[in-house]
């Protein structure tokens, strides 16, 4: 989930990230300069995407999990089909016997909740939250390997490049 900048600030302000008066500098320049708060605030170093991260996670109280720092085994995220994965943007960060970790970019998703059940119905779930961008990345573990995809390219018969004339 992609959180606008009313959300941020109110989020950032409430947690006690920032000042009053870092948010003000912020609207004005974003203003100004047809940009984000989160980018004025990220530009200037009195944030860090780290910290945007944990005061949305707060928000939803969950915990925050830094997708940069510690990344899940691909054999763990496959565990989840795809379609699953993009429809919810969760990822399957942690197993331990029966307890399962998740990470979603949005813990109050409609329908997360009762489709976790049906992934792993004997399994003890939690929930944390993760940047959506950070999530995204991790997606590519989804990607066949290229010798796969080309082989699927090239028994459909269809050009992937325009046929080039003498």
């Amino acid at each position: 989930m992609i959180l606008d900048d009313i959300k941020i600030k109110e989020i950032l302000l409430k947690e006690n990230y920032v000042s009053e008066d870092d948010i003000q500098t912020a609207e004005d320049f974003s203003k100004s300069h047809n940009t984000s708060i989160s980018d004025y605030l990220l530009s200037k170093n009195i944030i860090t995407k780290d910290l945007i991260g944990q005061a949305i996670a707060e928000s939803f109280k969950v915990s925050y999990t830094n997708l940069k720092s510690k990344q899940p085994l691909k054999e763990q995220i496959l565990k989840i089909p795809e379609s699953v994965a993009r429809k919810f943007n969760i990822i399957l960060f942690k197993e331990d016997g029966k307890n399962i970790t998740i990470v979603t970019d949005n813990p109050l998703k409609k329908g997360l909740s009762t489709q976790l059940k049906k992934l792993f119905p004997k399994s003890k779930i939690s929930v944390t939250y993760s940047l959506t961008e950070d999530i995204l990345e991790i997606f590519v573990s989804y990607q066949k390997e290229l010798k796969t995809r080309f082989s699927k390219i090239i028994k459909s018969g269809e050009h992937i490049a325009p046929d080039i004339l003498e």
